[in-house]
């Protein structure tokens, strides 16, 4: 299965998080390039079982 690798933009990552007022932190990715980026790694994650899944996640 493919990495997943973010490529956000640093000055929308700071706007991103002052709208959320800090609480969580982002990598400045749009939702409609976010999807771009990830929609490889969603469709080889459903061939995969949850354990391999969940042994990767934050790795």
């Amino acid at each position: 299965m493919d990495k997943l690798m973010l490529i956000g933009d640093g000055d929308a990552r700071v706007g991103m998080e002052k709208y959320m007022k800090n609480h969580f932190p982002f990598v400045g990715v749009p939702k409609p390039e976010r999807t771009k980026q990830t929609k490889a790694v969603i469709k080889q994650s459903k061939h995969v079982e949850t354990v391999v899944l969940m042994s990767r996640v934050n790795k």
